[in-house]
């Protein structure tokens, strides 16, 4: 973000817009805008369409050049990061078997780490090749196109459909020989 404002020449003032803009996207997710959107077009929609409005906004904050425009796309954006991280987790949690969450916590934890390490380092050496708002642009793009590789998961739109009773250990019901015979290993 500090990148993209300074490329733009702006003031401090716009970068604290920005960060504003963000958190605020954030909390108008975590705040019930989750909820409404999912009332409206069901958890897998919703999971999908902010995974992929995520990356375009991002797209649209690196190819502006408007101040207000790029305020309007760290808002869009942080609403749909919100979204992206709310929807479906209390699913993915409950369908887990319980004795296997810390696992799966601790292998996501593993995996945001490798990724909040690599994200910056990427981004680095892309921009001593090309400017800020064509690595912006095309990191969100990637980001989208990435994103709708989730509609491909196999029976994941019937997985976030389900009431929270019947997610409750979906994943050992569904495939128990993944779950048994890591059940028998010492």
């Amino acid at each position: 973000m500090p990148l993209k404002v300074a490329a733009l020449g702006l003031s401090g003032a716009w970068l604290g817009a920005c960060e504003v803009a963000l958190s605020l996207g954030v909390l108008l997710g975590a705040l019930g805008g989750a909820g409404w959107l999912i009332a409206r077009v069901g958890r897998f929609r919703c999971r999908l369409g902010a995974a992929i409005a995520e990356g375009l906004t991002l797209a649209v904050a690196g190819l502006t050049g408007s101040p207000l425009l790029l305020v309007a796309a760290f808002l869009c954006m942080g609403y749909a990061n919100s979204v992206l991280s709310l929807v479906g987790q209390t699913h993915r949690l409950l369908g887990i078997p319980r004795e296997y969450r810390v696992r799966f916590a601790a292998a996501n934890l593993a995996s945001s780490q490798i990724a909040s390490a690599l994200g910056p380092a990427l981004a680095g050496l892309a921009l001593l090749h090309w400017p800020v708002q064509a690595v912006y642009a095309g990191f969100g793009l990637a980001a989208a196109g990435c994103a709708s590789a989730f509609a491909l998961v196999p029976r994941a739109r019937e997985f976030l459909e389900l009431d929270h009773a019947v997610a409750t250990d979906w994943y050992r019901r569904q495939y128990p020989a993944a779950f048994d015979a890591a059940a028998a290993e010492p």
